[in-house]
């Protein structure tokens, strides 16, 4: 983020885009205010979590859910609370413990929590640890039919095609064309962007949506909509 605020202070004539951070006029940890030039993008994580919190429920037959996540910073931590508000909805008997890799690039780590939590009980493992989360897949793989794992970000059915549940999914790509086509019309603007279901920026994975049974399609797509016209309020947990 520093990286970024330097350039932009030095280059006000061009505009940046910045994921998942907010990037101001101030140095450390003081809160300054935006800068005009850079569009920070923040994601709603809690309300896509939220609906794989549903279909996590839904699927469980122990009763046990394990989420392993990175470091404990506020996208993470959005996901967490999402995902336990989801749960809880369907049945709140549902326990999920959580374990932390300690970093987003430790897969060895991400394993040892997720065979962990499923020695555990727990017959689902949500990782959110980037790519320490390829341990989860590779786990539920060796242990075959009956271990699931709920990815982060994207569609991930290909790192275990028998063990995927669904993905708490954030449109990245998405977000920075929108702010392309902004500059490209004129309407770019610097500042703040929270991006959530009401835009299409945030969900479950659309591939393997049609896989799951109609009841809990039906319970997602109502949960969509409710989050939606504000029925329904995800806390961010942050």
């Amino acid at each position: 983020t520093d990286a970024i605020e330097e350039v932009a202070e030095a280059n006000t004539g061009s505009n940046f885009v910045l994921i998942d951070a907010v990037a101001d006029n101030a140095r450390g940890w003081d809160p300054g205010e935006p800068l005009a030039n850079v569009q920070s993008v923040l994601f709603k994580e809690h309300e896509g979590a939220y609906l794989a919190g549903i279909i996590a429920a839904h699927t469980t037959q122990s009763g046990k859910i394990g989420f392993v996540g990175g470091i404990e910073i506020p996208p993470v931590i959005r996901f967490l609370s999402g995902f336990r508000q989801g749960v809880a909805s369907v049945n709140s008997s549902v326990e999920t413990t959580v374990a932390w890799v300690g970093s987003f690039d430790d897969p060895t780590t991400g394993r040892e929590l997720s065979s962990a939590a499923f020695d555990d009980g727990a017959d689902i493992v949500f990782e959110v640890a980037g790519l320490g989360g390829l341990g989860a897949y590779e786990e539920a793989k060796d242990r075959g039919a009956g271990y699931w794992v709920i990815g982060t970000d994207t569609c991930k059915d290909q790192l275990a095609p028998d063990n995927y549940l669904t993905s708490a999914t954030k449109d990245v790509a998405g977000s920075v064309f929108r702010a392309a086509s902004q500059v490209a019309d004129g309407t770019f603007a610097g500042g703040v962007e929270t991006l959530g279901l009401a835009g299409g920026y945030v969900g479950v994975c659309e591939k393997t949506f049609g896989d799951l049974p109609q009841n809990v399609r039906d319970d997602v797509s109502s949960a969509i909509e409710s989050i939606k016209n504000g029925t329904v309020t995800v806390d961010p947990g942050v």
